[in-house]
């Protein structure tokens, strides 16, 4: 009579045994999918912007009448603005403000508009003369899938020599293959 009531205590310590070790493979694989975007409406949003959400490097260089220069090595879009990582460099005889009139620096993309969130402590965009400025531009709002995409600087305003708010557009190389449909390993990286 206690083997038969062994046997019974055996199988059933196996049974829970078993169950719990599903049960952590069942939570194991439900944390996983959690992770990887797996939704039947496809890629998540970030994964549809811009290089899925990287930054994508670019080299643009531009100089102006003054002897300043900018130089535009990246851009990122992310759900609610866009970034551009600069380098201006003062080569000017007097001090240059870059968003000299607010809302008068901003990106263009199939028409619309994005300006630039201007730092608290900066304003004005001003750069000293003789001196260098490195930072990221934040525009805000998400620029449009496909097609060319300008930096406005100053918009009305001209690009003298002595100017030390110059105004000038510049076209940004950001090709198609720059936006993710699927945030796969083909997406531009810095």
């Amino acid at each position: 009579m206690r083997s038969s009531v062994l046997l019974p205590l055996c199988c059933v310590t196996l049974i829970i045994s078993a169950c719990s070790g599903e049960t952590d493979n069942a939570s194991n694989s439900e944390s996983n999918s959690e992770a990887a975007d797996l939704t039947p409406e496809g890629p998540s949003l970030t994964a549809q912007l811009l290089g899925g959400g990287k930054p994508m490097p670019l080299q643009v260089q531009q100089q102006f009448a003054n002897g300043m220069i900018i130089y535009i090595t990246a851009i990122q879009a992310k759900p609610t603005e866009t970034v551009l990582t600069v380098k201006v460099v003062n080569g000017s005889e007097r001090d240059v403000e870059l968003e000299w009139t607010r809302q008068k620096t901003f990106l263009v993309a199939q028409g619309q508009k994005f300006f630039l969130s201007a730092p608290i402590e900066n304003p004005d965009l001003k750069v000293t003369k003789g001196t260098t400025m490195d930072g990221n531009l934040v525009f805000l709002g998400t620029l449009p899938k496909g097609g060319a995409v300008t930096l406005v600087i100053n918009d009305g305003q001209s690009d003298g020599q002595y100017s030390g708010s110059p105004g000038i557009g510049i076209p940004l190389p950001v090709t198609e293959t720059a936006w993710s449909d699927d945030g796969s390993k083909k997406n531009y990286q810095v």
